[in-house]
């Protein structure tokens, strides 16, 4: 089955809601005729849907537990793959960072519209074939960087891949070749800011004007942004990536605060984490639930993403007729911290550290023992109890719990590669790194 490409066409709402329905409906079709994964799972539920509210109250979410059990019991790609074997053009997968990798499939028609797909949402925030492309994170199984290179081939750019290398060799390159744009994580640009400061390179005078920047919050904290964007010389565009459904889900413009939702790509549903059929108003924090709209391969219905956001159909500077994710993805629902009863996000954490110091700073949450106790660790220059008591303070009056805090010299907190790992335990393996 071909599906015909509706990537290029921009509707308004009113026009686009009936059309979302119709394609809504195609793809339960395609899937429930192809796929015993979804056979099994959806048992007596059939299509067509009348609504978007029937749609999520008649069909189940689909979990990455899920996904990996069912590899496990029908290895290797389970039995959601809904193409024959000789069919799949590309094997990806997930990052694993939760579990095993699940791997992900793709037809020809799946890449080539992910990638337009992509290209469509980048060129929104304003790549062009004119730009030299820096993709920071290595180009291996999990299929994070892939979708900004499929993106940048479509669009005609360069594509430079320095992923894997040193990142002193990164800058050096991407300085030497001239790029333009790079891709990355918050907190690995960051840390090319710092890096860079360090080796007296001043990005900001190199021809740099682009960061995408996905994988985790943090840029919907003001002084974070402004740091990285200051720091590089460029426009930070802030994206989702959540790799079961699509190397990038939703994306910042550069014009205003958020993540476009482009439901003609995606059709996204913000549900009241505690029932999943309940579709959250606007304003109201819940989880993304995605549905790809062109999917073959392996196709998914209702994707359970665990992500936190708030929508908002406010208008965007852009002019875009899309909803957006207020402020970008709050974090992880497995992210939430509790502490002596007091839930919280590490997201909620770096906001205080930044507003307090004026400036963001490498931290860690450390869970001790079995308790629901934490300690905060905060890189600074120096030991001042005084700006320890600050911090603890703003933790006291926004987050009404008492956490203490410390300071460690810069570099001193273990490292966690691209993403920056925010809470650890005690009792598995947590110490202050070296001095680097």
């Amino acid at each position: 089955m071909t599906f015909p490409s509706e990537i290029a066409t921009v509707l308004p709402p009113e026009e686009r809601a009936p059309g979302l329905v119709d394609r809504l409906n195609r793809q339960f079709a395609y899937v429930r005729e192809r796929s015993k994964f979804y056979r099994a799972k959806l048992g007596i539920v059939l299509g067509p849907f009348d609504g978007l509210d029937d749609f999520a109250k008649k069909v189940p979410v689909t979990t990455k537990q899920e996904l990996r059990a069912d590899q496990s019991a029908f290895p290797p790609f389970g039995s959601n793959l809904c193409i024959s074997e000789n069919e799949i053009a590309r094997i990806q997968g997930t990052s694993g960072t939760t579990g095993r990798s699940t791997l992900l499939c793709f037809s020809r028609d799946d890449w080539e519209n992910a990638s337009a797909a992509t290209a469509r949402i980048c060129a929104n925030a304003g790549l062009t074939s004119s730009d030299r492309l820096a993709i920071t994170m290595p180009l291996h199984l999990f299929v994070g960087g892939w979708g900004l290179v499929g993106a940048a081939e479509t669009l005609g750019a360069t594509v430079l891949t320095v992923g894997g290398l040193h990142p002193e060799k990164q800058l050096e390159i991407m300085l030497e070749t001239d790029a333009t744009a790079l891709v990355s994580t918050p907190s690995y640009a960051l840390h090319l800011v710092r890096l860079a400061e360090g080796l007296g390179l001043d990005l900001a005078a190199s021809p740099l004007r682009l960061a995408f920047l996905g994988g985790e919050p943090g840029l919907g904290v003001p002084e974070f942004r402004n740091r990285i964007e200051t720091g590089l010389g460029v426009r930070a565009i802030d994206f989702g990536n959540t790799a079961e459904v699509h190397p990038c889900s939703n994306m910042g413009c550069g014009q205003s605060d958020g993540m476009h939702i482009y439901d003609d790509i995606i059709y996204t549903e913000i549900v009241d984490p505690d029932d999943p059929t309940r579709l959250v108003p606007e304003g109201e924090e819940g989880i993304l639930v995605y549905t790809p709209l062109d999917r073959q391969a392996m196709p998914l219905l209702r994707f359970w993403s665990g992500d936190l956001g708030i929508a908002t159909s406010a208008p965007c500077a852009c002019g875009r007729p899309y909803r957006r994710i207020v402020g970008g993805l709050r974090g992880r629902l497995d992210d939430l911290i509790i502490h002596r009863g007091v839930k919280f996000l590490p997201v909620d954490v770096e906001r205080l550290i930044s507003e307090t110091l004026g400036t963001p700073s490498p931290f860690a949450m450390v869970q001790q023992g079995a308790e629901s106790s934490y300690t905060l660790f905060v890189e600074w220059q120096q030991d001042v109890p005084e700006v320890a008591a600050q911090l603890a303070e703003a933790l006291r009056r926004d987050l009404t719990c008492t956490i203490p805090v410390r300071l460690v010299d810069p570099g001193r907190l273990p490292k966690a590669g691209l993403k920056a790992k925010r809470v650890w335990r005690a009792e598995d393996g947590f110490a202050l790194g070296e001095t680097h």
